[in-house]
């Protein structure tokens, strides 16, 4: 049996950390906490590239309002032990690693099983409690598209959105990053020709109270960045 992690809220537990409520102890104090445990749902699969399996690989469950995540282990194994309820899941996107030499694009898993990077096209399945699915991956190489963003006094900023706009054949989809502190940003994409791209910044804050709000600005073929989505330059990226 697999039972819920769950967070203290002054009443059954919750498992959504953000709806967590915090304990005061005192030095010399003593806090009883008591939980009472559900039975969740448990998801757990195999992650795989080219016949091997691939450790250190984020695994991420998304719900309504909610989500969880973990990692493989070095057999490329994950688990997951959620509530019962309706989600669509995904590997890939970053590693758990600090600087990994091969990296996955973010895949949701899909109806057919050889996943897709479309959110729009992931599978939405659902589980009750005490029941075990299993949904392996199988992931493909993808390319990194990475830089600063800085304003017109070259200032770096940070929690800016940093978005690229993908096009496959007759699919089109998008994903997004925000910038760290220190101004940078990190994409994991699909690779190869037959994939383009458009890249932007700016338009909204992943601040929810920012000082300066920034326009929406696509890359352009000059480096200088344009307003014109029609300007934007077009372009592919390799494996690696």
């Amino acid at each position: 049996i697999n039972y819920l992690t769950e967070w203290w809220n002054e009443g059954d537990g919750t498992s959504n950390c953000s709806a967590a409520v915090g304990v005061t102890v005192e030095a010399t104090g003593n806090v009883g906490i008591n939980f009472s445990l559900d039975i969740g749902a448990t998801i757990s699969g195999t992650i795989t590239a080219n016949n091997s399996v691939l450790a250190n690989v984020n695994v991420s469950v998304q719900g309504d309002n909610w989500s969880m995540g973990t990692c493989t282990d070095s057999d490329g194994n994950y688990l997951l032990v959620v509530p019962p309820g309706s989600y669509r899941l995904s590997a890939g996107g970053r590693s758990c690693g600090t600087d990994p030499v091969t990296v996955y694009p973010l895949t949701y898993y899909s109806e057919d099983g050889l996943g897709t990077y479309n959110f729009l096209k992931a599978l939405v399945f659902s589980v009750d409690a005490g029941e075990n699915t299993t949904k392996n991956f199988v992931l493909a190489e993808g390319a990194k598209i990475s830089g600063l963003v800085t304003d017109s006094d070259s200032n770096v900023l940070a929690n800016v959105n940093v978005n690229v706009n993908v096009s496959w054949q007759d699919d089109n989809w998008g994903m997004g990053t925000c910038t760290g502190s220190d101004g940078k940003y990190l994409l994991v994409v699909p690779s190869g020709s037959d994939y383009s791209y458009w890249l932007s910044a700016g338009g909204w804050s992943c601040d929810p109270d920012p000082e300066t709000i920034y326009a929406l600005t696509y890359y352009s073929a000059d480096g200088l960045g344009t307003y014109n989505y029609g300007e934007a330059l077009v372009f592919s990226v390799g494996a690696g």
